[in-house]
């Protein structure tokens, strides 16, 4: 029986009444329609029909004032949720931070890590590009280089279906790909899918500095010239590698036209991981900028100050790309929520971690699980159209904070990765902020963790040992 039928059904006796609570009543409420069988509606206490209906009444309205508090619980509007609800599952953000920086801001300090060599990371599309242009010319502006977020969501998905494409495919090119692993092929550089961050390396005797995107998702490291070979690579005055092998394109363009080339740091044997773990022991990390305003740094070899700290996830062999970084992912949770979501769609696709996508890519039925939470717990905000790949906005412009639900993924090993709200949301405008996650097209597709939940976090790749770890960083 619906709510205003148990209404009427109170209301029938004119002289006396009885009524049963039904606990059903409260065990239901949430829902869009409380039911109550008549058999709990019974004549079984007589009192006199004012003082009763006056009860009922004020009982009626108590009770749908909890329905009502029940339904608005539900999402995270600013005023509906509790401060514990705050502490453990809910980031309270400002919504400027959301937004695309104008300027670049002072460098940030690092910690003290002088045993190790650290190269200072900034985004190729960021206002801090400008300090990295090529030795020998002068510092240009850097308006001209600074995309609009639909235009790096819009290179993020070229890349994203180069590298499906090629995994998919990796089987039976891997004996063509092997017999020709020294050639460079010469096309446009978005063809080719290469990443989002920049750091400066040494050429040459004597070096020259040159401005290469590290990329974990590439092996042979590259830069613009006539041919392969065998040069001098210098990351600091210490670390001097002599003949390190590197391959030359020449007339690149798309997304190398602003830098020399790139650091391949896969794990095939032509790799400047593979090359140089003689020095570094087959392990570097990287703590990318917290937002594209600021600089990041990469790192080689171990760090004492953080190993004993770190939780590590074992990396997946898969034939389809072994040089790819596969994990293996269990678990993505919303909020106070575990995601109903099948052990068997994870391993299906199975996930790589890659410096160079953005947005993280989850199989279609994992992302459309994470996207109906997700809008469930931010139902208190007005919608805005999709941003590019990007199909769950909001409309921030009367807002000075908001209150965003929390995203955890567990990977295999124990480790959860915690995310930063500057992992889950990215914006082009106040009136524009989406949730920074995609569905691939098909369930066979591979997973990939991309950079965007990579921010505020340093990550370790112990190749030597096949793990991956993650800590809080700058």
């Amino acid at each position: 029986m619906a709510v205003d039928k148990v209404w009427n059904k109170l209301w029938i006796e004119s002289d006396s009444i009885a009524v049963i609570l039904a606990v059903k009543v409260l065990a239901s409420f949430g829902r869009e329609e409380v039911v109550l069988a008549e058999s709990e509606i019974t004549m079984a206490v007589v009192v006199p029909s004012v003082l009763l209906q006056f009860l009922v009444y004020t009982s009626f309205i108590v009770f749908v004032s909890l329905l009502c508090f029940g339904e608005k619980s539900f999402a995270y509007g600013r005023d509906e949720v509790s401060e514990s609800i705050h502490q453990s599952t809910v980031h309270v953000i400002v919504v400027s931070t959301i937004l695309p920086p104008k300027s670049c801001s002072s460098f940030t300090s690092f910690k003290d890590r002088r045993s190790i060599p650290l190269l200072k990371i900034v985004h190729r599309h960021s206002p801090c590009s400008g300090s990295f242009h090529p030795e020998g010319q002068k510092k240009r502006a850097t308006t001209n280089q600074i995309l609009s977020t639909e235009q790096i969501l819009h290179q993020d998905q070229i890349r994203v279906e180069s590298l499906h494409y090629k995994l998919s495919n990796k089987s039976k090119m891997s004996q063509e790909q092997s017999s020709k692993a020294t050639v460079l092929p010469a096309k446009s550089g978005v063809s080719l899918g290469t990443g989002n961050y920049i750091v400066r390396v040494g050429f040459g005797t004597p070096k020259k500095y040159l401005s290469l995107m590290f990329d974990t998702g590439s092996d042979l490291t590259w830069i613009q010239f006539g041919y392969f070979g065998r040069e001098t690579l210098t990351l600091t005055p210490r670390d001097v590698f002599n003949n390190f092998r590197f391959g030359c394109g020449q007339n690149n363009r798309g997304i190398f036209g602003k830098t020399a080339g790139l650091l391949g740091l896969g794990r095939n044997e032509l790799s400047f991981v593979s090359q140089t773990s003689q020095k570094y022991g087959g392990r570097f990390s990287y703590c990318l900028p917290s937002s594209s305003s600021s600089v990041g740094y990469l790192a080689f070899g171990v760090d004492r100050s953080v190993s004993s700290t770190v939780k590590f996830t074992p990396m997946v062999i898969d034939s389809r790309g072994p040089s790819f970084y596969f994990l293996e992912i269990i678990e993505i949770n919303v909020g106070d929520r575990k995601l109903e979501i099948s052990a068997s769609v994870f391993s299906f696709s199975g996930m790589i971690i890659d410096s160079g996508t953005v947005i993280t890519r989850l199989p279609k039925t994992a992302y459309t699980s994470l996207q109906s939470a997700f809008q469930q717990l931010m139902s208190s905000y007005p919608s805005a159209k999709p941003l590019s790949i990007l199909d769950t906005c909001y409309n921030f412009t009367d807002y000075d904070e908001v209150n965003i639900p929390k995203i955890s993924m567990l990977f295999k090993g124990g480790v959860t990765l915690d995310l930063d709200p500057s992992g889950i949301l990215i914006g082009a405008s106040a009136s524009q902020v989406c949730l920074a996650f995609a569905g691939n097209q098909d369930d066979k597709d591979v997973g990939i963790l991309g950079n965007k939940q990579q921010q505020k976090l340093e990550v370790i790749y112990d190749v030597a040992r096949s793990r991956l770890g993650f800590v809080p960083g700058i």
